[in-house]
């Protein structure tokens, strides 16, 4: 579902956090507003950077690219929102582990085709991001971490 809709906002232990995809990078993070920042709710402008999701707060109208977590427009202008770990897994693994966990249903009224993808064949495509051009190959899988705001990456072979 999230390759439609790209982000889904929830709360987690009382507090709104909202839960990024984006499709053409394949990045996935969790965001919630830093300490001193109103509650925030999040939506997708459908604008790119870098082939990147480019979002905004529905409480400002600032404008945040997914993988900088960062505003570059708007009132917030310049703020970082904080991230929030994820977890990986199977979903058996996962209901095991949480058996009262309630899932999105795909009976959103929204006309999708929740079984298809709507990038299609992008991935077939010439390489377009920049972000990793002549430092490994073209749309290497890659895993990063980032500890104390030193993000490094690794490429990976799936």
């Amino acid at each position: 579902m999230l390759v439609w809709h790209e982000i889904v906002n929830d709360t987690a232990g009382g507090r709104p956090i909202a839960v990024t995809y984006c499709p053409l990078t394949g990045t996935v993070i969790g965001f919630k507003a830093p300490p001193g920042v109103q509650q925030l709710t999040f939506g997708t402008t459908g604008r790119l950077i870098n082939s990147n999701l480019l979002m905004y707060d529905r409480q400002t109208g600032s404008e945040w690219p997914q993988l900088l977590g960062t505003a570059v427009s708007g009132p917030l202008k310049g703020t970082r929102l904080d991230t929030v770990p994820l977890v990986w897994t199977t979903w058996k693994q996962w209901r095991t582990a949480h058996p009262d966990t309630q899932v999105l249903s795909p009976d959103t009224g929204a006309l999708r085709s929740y079984g298809s993808d709507p990038y299609g064949s992008y991935d077939s495509y010439p390489d377009r991001s920049g972000y990793a051009q002549g430092r490994s190959p073209t749309r290497a899988h890659t895993v990063g971490s980032a500890v104390r705001r030193r993000q490094p990456a690794e490429p990976r072979t799936p």
